[in-house]
């Protein structure tokens, strides 16, 4: 897989979750398992309001 396609796949996860960030409550994190790796990463700040 390239770089590129990585990226592709990276946004589309995000947009996904980001449909399902209102649920949220605040202190709620937002994990996603890296499909290279396996790690589990914390990418809550993707989805904290900025204002």
């Amino acid at each position: 897989m390239t770089a590129a396609g990585g990226a592709a796949t990276t946004a589309a996860a995000a947009a996904a979750a980001t449909a399902s960030a209102p649920s949220l409550k605040n202190g709620d994190r937002v994990l996603h398992r890296c499909r290279k790796c396996g790690e589990d990463n914390d990418i809550t700040g993707y989805f904290q309001d900025r204002k």
